[in-house]
């Protein structure tokens, strides 16, 4: 269980991105606290961070909040780069394969 102090600063992060949301954001998804300039005030609090909007009848009545429970891990997977394409245009305007 958490102490009261960590419980406030997973609040402070948790009002954060609820006012994000509630201002307009479609939704708030931080990856990676420490990774992000505008919440690596939050590092050692939670890694990861998603806000929701609960909708009902065209209004906003409330957020969902999801974190992770420790600082060290994430609940998403390692981002795989990306395949690119191996074709490219010749001066032609055809394409071929490299």
């Amino acid at each position: 269980m958490k102490t009261e102090g960590e419980q406030k600063e997973l609040f402070l992060m948790d009002k954060k991105a609820a006012k994000a949301v509630l201002k307009g954001e479609p939704h708030v998804l931080v990856r990676d606290v420490t990774q992000e300039q505008a919440w690596k005030e939050h590092a050692g609090v939670a890694r990861t961070l998603m806000c929701l909007p609960l909708r009902g009848e065209g209004e906003i009545l409330g957020t969902v909040s999801i974190f992770d429970k420790f600082p060290h891990k994430t609940f998403f997977l390692p981002r795989s780069p990306r395949k690119t394409s191996s074709r490219s245009e010749s001066s032609s305007g055809t394409r071929r394969r490299r």
